[in-house]
């Protein structure tokens, strides 16, 4: 029983992490969504820039 115990504790846990990372990605993926979305709305011969680091 002691075992079992252990085991859905340490499951529980791997629950949430992925729980975690799915909820992290989703957002990544929706804002991906957005910033492409709103490139591809600028006009011909617009200069964009990427950042390239932190100031």
């Amino acid at each position: 029983i002691i075992q079992l115990k252990a085991k859905t504790i340490s499951s529980n846990q791997q629950k949430s992490l992925l729980n975690a990372q799915i909820d992290a990605l989703s957002k990544q993926i929706r804002r991906s969504e957005l910033v492409a979305q709103e490139i591809t709305s600028l006009p011909d011969g617009v200069n964009t820039y990427c950042s390239v680091g932190r100031m």
